[in-house]
């Protein structure tokens, strides 16, 4: 776990001057996510603003307020990355309605015991979907691998900041 109970490391950054809106990150994370024990629908989404287009998913917070405002613990801080157990969610919506960036679904999945054509329990039920950053996939995140314009990049916290801070400096320097 991270320092302080938060996610600290990584997480999926998108380039909208890059982006082309073609969806391939979108289709590889459905693909990967099309397994029996999963919701097959994609973690990010990729939104248009204007003549821009990005991709949009989990920001795996330091002070994610995803976990704080679920009531039942169904999202989690697990090392890097904020993470889902989608059997405690109650589908009460405090995660989706919580994030900054609009990257948490409630969705349907399949929860019933198929016999034959009769099926046993509730059939169906909803629970938290958002971005995993592909943790047991071995080639990293699928919709980084996915996107031919290098529009999105999985990218550590630190790095980020310190490409931030070296920008500044920058643009402290030219002011004056």
């Amino acid at each position: 776990m991270g320092e302080g109970g938060s996610a600290t490391g990584r997480f999926i950054l998108g380039a909208p001057k890059k982006c082309v809106g073609c969806q391939s990150c979108m289709s590889a994370c459905l693909v990967k996510h099309f397994t029996k024990d999963d919701i097959p629908i994609p973690r990010i989404r990729v939104i248009q603003i204007d003549s821009y287009t990005t991709a949009v998913t989990c920001r795996h917070c330091q002070e994610a307020p995803c976990v704080t405002a679920c009531p039942v613990g169904a999202l989690y801080y697990d090392g890097d990355r904020v993470a889902v157990e989608m059997n405690r969610c109650i589908a009460c919506y405090g995660c989706a309605n919580s994030c900054p960036y609009g990257a948490i679904t409630i969705a349907t999945r399949h929860a019933g015991k198929s016999i034959g054509t009769m099926t046993l329990g509730q059939p169906y039920l909803q629970a938290v979907v958002k971005c995993d950053l592909c943790y047991d996939r071995a080639g990293g995140p699928a919709c980084v691998e996915a996107c031919t314009s290098d529009a999105i990049r999985l990218v550590e916290r630190r790095e980020l900041e310190q490409d931030t801070s070296k920008e500044d400096t920058n643009r402290i320097a030219v002011q004056i």
